[in-house]
C-alpha cells in the first residue's frame, strides 16, 4: 500500500475546475474547510493493512460522497 498516491485537495479543485469550463459554469469554492475534510476523512484512516472505508473504490466511493455531503462548491 506505500506505492498509493492520494488525491490532494489542490487536484479536486482543478478537477471541479475542469469540470465547470467543459460545462460553462462559473467555477466557485465555497467551503475549502468542508472539502478539505472530506478529502482527509476519505483516505487517512488506516487500519489493519487497509482502509476504513474498505478497497481502493469503496474510499473512492466515500470520497464522492463525502464532498457531494459537505457541499464545498
Amino acid at each position: 500500500m506505500k506505492d498509493l498516491k492520494f488525491i490532494t485537495v489542490e487536484q479536486v479543485i482543478a478537477f471541479n475546475q475542469e469540470i465547470s469550463k467543459s460545462e460553462n459554469a462559473t467555477h466557485s469554492l465555497t467551503n475549502r474547510s468542508s472539502l478539505e475534510s472530506a478529502v482527509g476523512a476519505s483516505f487517512y484512516f488506516q487500519v489493519d493493512n487497509g482502509f476504513m472505508h474498505g478497497s481502493i473504490p469503496e474510499v473512492a466511493a466515500a470520497l464522492c460522497y463525502k464532498i457531494a455531503k459537505t457541499i464545498p462548491f
